[in-house]
């Protein structure tokens, strides 16, 4: 399987991330699954569709947990790079397949849609798009979806600045730059649709708790002990120079979705 380097050695540790990462709202949940529902096959498709949705890079299950305890008749696939969330996402009680973006097993227009949360900077190559477009149905759906921290607030930007810094000289792929957007010159059957920007999940807690969570990022986590110490040290400076040591933080964030289509 084709996954990033970064993505191989800072995701290994699926109880971790799936501790200290956020879950989805409902609002955006069934937002999701409003525009997967009204669909229209062409003619003659319906009768090769094998999944209505597949979730590509399911991590440790948080939005796959949402996703399907508001499922009605859909068919669902949950589909994983890591062995290690994969497992984690056994022990929630779900049933995913290992394999990554480029490489799905499945038959040519047979997905009605597809989604990645917080997941496809990582595969926003050519192989991975072209491989989406293979096996969505024409007019099936593409929907992205982030968690963000809310940077127009000045703490959160001088705090999400700081862990930035710690990238290195060749940073890994983010959401922030959007140049996961690029890829889409290349596939052009893959066309923008319209982006919906919804309230985030409520994310508070103490400054350890906000900690954990930038930590569980991929370059953050596959730090040393060494490393992550000094670290966490200059980012609680950060976040105690605005809240003091209040136990109760209130992270300002949103959700964002992206919706694309299929066209041919």
């Amino acid at each position: 399987m084709d996954v990033h380097d970064i993505a191989k050695q800072g995701y290994q540790e699926g109880s971790f991330y799936d501790a200290n990462r956020p879950s989805y709202t409902d609002e955006a949940v069934d937002k999701i699954l409003e525009l997967i529902r009204k669909i229209e096959l062409p003619k003659g498709n319906a009768h090769s569709l094998q999944y209505d949705i597949v979730e590509l890079g399911a991590g440790t299950g948080k939005f796959t947990t949402k996703l399907i305890e508001k499922l009605q008749s859909e068919k669902f696939l949950a589909t994983e790079p890591s062995e290690d969330f994969v497992n984690t996402m056994k022990k929630h009680g779900i049933d995913a397949l290992q394999c990554a973006a480029n490489d799905l097993p499945l038959q040519d227009n047979s997905v009605k849609a597809i989604v990645g949360a917080e997941c496809f900077h990582w595969f926003a190559n050519v192989k991975s798009l072209t491989e989406i477009n293979r096996v969505l149905v024409p007019n099936g759906l593409l929907v992205l979806v982030w968690n963000r921290k809310d940077q127009d607030v000045p703490w959160v930007d001088e705090l999400l600045k700081s862990v930035e810094s710690y990238m290195g000289d060749n940073p890994p792929p983010q959401y922030f730059d959007m140049k996961w957007k690029d890829v889409f010159k290349h596939v052009k059957s893959i066309q923008h649709v319209q982006d919906y920007r919804l309230q985030g999940i409520k994310f508070e807690g103490s400054a350890d708790f906000l900690l954990d969570n930038l930590f569980s990022k991929s370059y953050m986590s596959k730090m040393s002990t060494e490393e992550k110490l000094k670290a966490r040290e200059k980012l609680l400076k950060v976040v105690q120079k605005h809240h003091g040591n209040s136990s109760n933080i209130d992270v300002p964030s949103y959700t964002i979705i992206h919706l694309y289509k299929k066209i041919n």
